[in-house]
């Protein structure tokens, strides 16, 4: 028969009725028990640096945080004028430091969050949500982003809502991650689109924006990590790239679905169908 030939040392020429009679069985356990033995310790290594580069990225996000949130209070008391009366062009700058701490606070958030949510521990704390509290508290969060680009975000809720049977977390990252997408990309003093449609057996969420859109290449690996699409105005947007891939996430881990409709240069709709 036609031997099998291995690359390099992987193993010796072997032939497809090779036994345990023949002289070249034991060499050929030998090899492949050795290259067994490398493979599980390639594996541990790569499981203890993951280890550590989560640990790390905890330790780093806390200690950003911990700054960043001196930095935003205080650029928020100068902006307020709490700490004394300001021209408009240092009220103007207090607000620019307010604004630029916030959004990198949120940059943090993403990676903490998908640092999480990798770990093997993970769990979701379902608990029943009232929507319009919880749309409420994520709006109220953003509003000053809204402000900064002068937008206006148009709502459309189909009461009466059921409760949502999600984790509360977990969902004011979803919905902060895709309102923040769709600030970046809607033009000064344009218009987001939040809506809940309520059907008879799924609860449905928009997010709308009137940005460039997305090309269909780019649409087929939107939600890959740290993916960012070529678009110069959403390369211009900066941010982690992980917004997407964390919301389809936290979506499917729900058990719901996210979908995207866009065409370039027409605007992006996000859509999560939860299933009640």
């Amino acid at each position: 028969m036609e031997d099998l030939k291995f690359p390099g040392d992987v193993a010796p020429a072997v032939s497809k009725s090779i036994t345990p009679d023949d002289g070249r069985y034991q060499e050929l356990v030998q090899t492949l028990f050795r290259k067994n033995e490398e493979l599980s310790d390639s594996k541990r290594r790569l499981e203890d640096e993951d280890d550590h580069k989560a640990i790390l990225l905890c330790n780093v996000g806390q200690s950003l945080q911990s700054t960043l949130s001196s930095v935003f209070g205080l650029a928020h008391m100068l902006a307020e004028e709490e700490l004394g009366s300001l021209n408009l062009q240092q009220r103007d700058a207090a607000l620019r430091i307010r604004h630029a701490s916030e959004a990198m606070m949120r940059v943090i958030t993403s990676v903490q969050v998908w640092n999480r949510l990798e770990g093997c521990d993970f769990a979701l704390r379902r608990e029943a949500l009232s929507v319009g509290d919880l749309l409420q508290d994520t709006l109220l969060a953003l509003q000053p982003l809204f402000d900064q680009k002068q937008q206006k975000v148009e709502i459309a809720l189909d009461f009466p809502l059921p409760a949502l049977y999600a984790d509360r977390a977990c969902m004011r990252q979803v919905l902060t991650d895709l309102l923040d997408n769709a600030s970046k990309f809607t033009p000064q003093g344009g218009r987001i689109g939040l809506y809940v449609r309520r059907q008879a057996d799924a609860l449905t969420f928009e997010i709308a924006d009137e940005g460039c859109g997305i090309a269909e290449n780019d649409l087929l690996r939107l939600f890959d990590r740290v993916t960012q699409v070529r678009d110069q105005q959403r390369a211009r947007s900066g941010g982690a790239g992980l917004g997407l891939a964390i919301a389809k996430r936290i979506v499917e881990l729900h058990g719901a679905e996210i979908s995207v409709d866009s065409r370039h240069g027409y605007g992006t709709t996000v859509s999560l169908i939860f299933p009640l």
